[in-house]
Parts: C-alpha cells; structure tokens; sequence
C-alpha cells in the first residue's frame, strides 16, 4: 500500500462523528479530558492549602491569646537556660541595706555549739519568734552513726529513723557521726584538693543569673559543682566521688520516704534537680547570713538543704573557727530591728550531717581560721504549676498568683487546650 493510502486509513481511524452529526478527532477528545482533569487536580491542591493556611490562622490565633494571658499572669524570665539547667545551684544574696551583719559580732551573741560529745541547753530571750516548729527552745537531736554491714569503706551510711522523724517534728536534724571513715573523708579531701590544683574550683558568688556576682563582703569560699552530668569533671573522674554520690542518692530516697507534706504524702524529691558542691573555705573565709530558697526564684523548688562536713580529725571549733550558724528569728537576710538574736551554733567536725528545711532558716557560716571542707546540696521537688507562678527573676518583680486569680486559672487552662486542639487537628489533616 502506499504511504498516502497508509496516512489516509489512519485518520479516518481516528475520525468519529459527534451525535449532532459532527466530526472531531480523538486525540483532542483525550487532550480536553487531560486539561479538566489537571485543573480538577490543581483545585482540589489550591483547596488543600487554603484550609491548612486557616487552620495555620487558627492555631496562630489561639498561640497569640495563650502568649497574651501568659504575659500578664506568669514571669518567664526563670526559663534561662542558665536557671533551669543549674536549677539555681547558688545560693541567693541578701537584700542591698544598710544593715549590719553578723561578722564582727558574732560572739556577742549566746547560742548552742553542737560539739561531738556535749551540748549545751539552747539560749532564749523574750522576744518573737519564727512560728516554726525549729523555733522549739529544745536543743535539736543529735546521734552517732554507723555505715551499714562490716563498717567498710564500701558500705553506705543510712539515715536513723529517730532522725527523719526530728526532721519532720522541727524542720532541721544535725546527725553526728554521719560518715564514720576516716579513711573516706581523708580521700574526699584530697579530691577537693586534686580538684583546685586542675582549676576545677571557682571563686563563689550569690545570686542567680543577672544577679549572680561576686561579693566578698558576703562570702568568700571556693565551690565546685558535683555530679555526673558536669563537663567539668569529666576528665577528672575519682572513684571517692562516686562513692559520695551513692550516699546523696541514698539519702534522698531515704528522705523521700521518710518525710510527709501538707497532705500526709510522702514528699517527692526529683533527683533530676538534686543539686551538690564541693565547698571550700580557706583561712578567712566565711557566708553571711543568707537563705538558701527564695520565693519569686528558682531556688523555691528546694526542700531540704544538706552539709555535710570531712574536716580533719584535727579540727577544733575553738581554734578553727568556720561552724554554721542556723538562725531561729523571723527575719530573713538579716535579723529585724529591735528583735532579740535567737540562733545555734553547729561545730563543723569531719562526719557531721546537717539537714534543714530550705524555706525556713536563715543561716550563715562564721569566719574560717583555717580550711573547711564540706559538701553542701539541696533536694528539689518537681515543679508543678503553682510553681510558675513563684519563680520569677530575682530581680524581685511582682506577679499575680495563679492560684490567686482562678479566673486566669481556668482561662490559661481553656487556652491551652484549645491550642492542643488545634494543634492536633492540623496535623491530622
């Protein structure tokens, strides 16, 4: 057949005709169909992205009402990564005044030394005190203590029962005794003395943040900050540091289950948030007095603050100076005007256990004659929301409690819901 006759058989094999009696062909039949079937396609995309974009609006919407309640109702400045990361490791500086400290009068005032074989009854005068149960003019208890097992170096030192339960009656327990091994506190001083010679020690300071600076009218101690997470230490390691971090841990489980809250629960102590230090005070070193959890701050999640002391077996509170002095007044950073001292004394021997509830006393450390070395923590609770609404900067800015304002309560809580809704519903489509 020839070429022409062959193109000629083609088309009409692609002619048909219409039912009007009209003639089109196939190829554009199917080019027509093609074209609607892309812009059905491209309608239904542009569609898609129209209801997306308004649920993006939505979403945004509710973010912006979240973000507006927040603002007036909680301080974020506590979320620095500073704060949360170190949880307010620092200890917080008292108030600017013109008030005198306890420096150079410290032994003008009657007070009780705790001492390894005696104490004396607790000095009181006329005068108003905290509304504690810590205030009770009984001198605290004080007991000596045994590692569990054989008494080896290996074995963990636990906390008496008879003591949690002084913890709970008063607010505070000075264990005598704590550690037994000379041994083990001789190695925790070489640790701390390893670590000042690899430049792991810092030169202390007060406060938090913005506000943390160095104030040698306050304090002048050394600190190096303890735990496995700490990048510091990591080409340090001591065997005698994990063994004291087994002790801390220890302690905290035994303090959780020994303590109870408002609602006779047992307290919970996160152990994310727990908190050491080595502390070392050289020969004329000394902390005014101070506290260890202030409201409006991250230190607010601490419950229990601990020291825990590995001075020499030479040491002797009379020549050496450096006890702790735990204040028993209603004051804060300083001891109100006309209010007559109330505190006691606790000799820094090498073993010794001071626990104390860390909202409620005041406390300072007096002037060091020569080396003292502790280990000092704080045991935090987890936050909760009422939580968000104490910790502030501690600048000491003012905000509205949540708690205390249970409309914005509920409004931050349908806000955020809404939010989750909406949330969840763009990533469903």
């Amino acid at each position: 057949m020839s070429t022409i006759g062959t193109q000629v058989l083609y088309q009409r094999s692609n002619v048909i005709t219409d039912d009007d009696g009209g003639m089109h062909n196939r190829y554009d039949d199917r080019t027509r169909k093609n074209k609607h079937a892309r812009a059905n396609n491209s309608n239904a995309t542009i569609l898609r992205g129209a209801m997306l974009f308004h649920r993006v609006g939505e979403f945004a919407i509710l973010a912006v009402i979240v973000i507006a309640i927040a603002i007036t109702t909680i301080p974020f400045s506590f979320l620095s990564t500073d704060t949360m990361s170190a949880m307010a490791v620092h200890a917080f500086a008292p108030t600017t005044t013109s008030r005198t400290t306890f420096g150079a009068s410290q032994d003008s005032h009657p007070s009780l030394s705790f001492r390894r074989r005696t104490t004396n009854p607790l000095h009181t005068k006329s005068s108003p005190l905290i509304p504690l149960k810590a205030a009770d003019t009984s001198p605290p208890q004080t007991s000596r203590k045994t590692s569990i097992g054989s008494g080896s170096d290996s074995d963990i030192p636990r906390i008496d029962p008879s003591d949690l339960q002084t913890l709970r009656d008063q607010g505070y327990v000075i264990v005598d005794d704590f550690l037994t091994s000379e041994s083990l506190m001789d190695d925790l001083r070489k640790d701390v003395l390893h670590l000042r010679q690899k430049d792991r020690f810092r030169i202390a300071k007060i406060g938090q943040d913005s506000t943390n600076t160095l104030n040698e009218e306050i304090r002048v101690a050394e600190t190096c900050f303890l735990g496995n997470d700490k990048p510091a230490l990591r080409d340090v390691p001591n065997p005698v540091r994990e063994k004291l971090y087994d002790i801390l841990e220890t302690l905290r489980l035994d303090l959780q289950e020994g303590s109870e809250n408002s609602n006779n629960h047992h307290k919970q102590l996160d152990p994310n948030l727990s908190e050491f230090l080595y502390a070392y005070y050289p020969m004329g070193g000394f902390y005014r007095r101070h506290r260890d959890a202030v409201k409006g701050s991250a230190s607010w999640l601490r419950e229990y603050s601990l020291l825990l002391y590995f001075n020499e077996e030479s040491y002797d509170p009379e020549t050496d100076g450096g006890r702790l002095r735990v204040h028993f007044d209603s004051g804060g950073d300083f001891l109100p005007a006309g209010e007559a001292p109330l505190f006691q004394d606790v000799d820094a021997y090498g073993g010794t256990l001071v626990i104390f509830e860390s909202n409620k006393f005041p406390h300072e450390v007096l002037d060091t004659v020569a080396e003292r070395f502790a280990v000092v923590g704080w045991y935090n609770r987890p936050m909760s929301l009422a939580d968000l609404s104490d910790i502030n900067n501690s600048g000491g800015g003012s905000a509205t409690s949540l708690t205390d304002d249970p409309l914005r309560l509920v409004a931050l809580a349908v806000a955020a819901g809404l939010v989750t809704v909406g949330l969840i519903s763009i990533l469903a489509s």
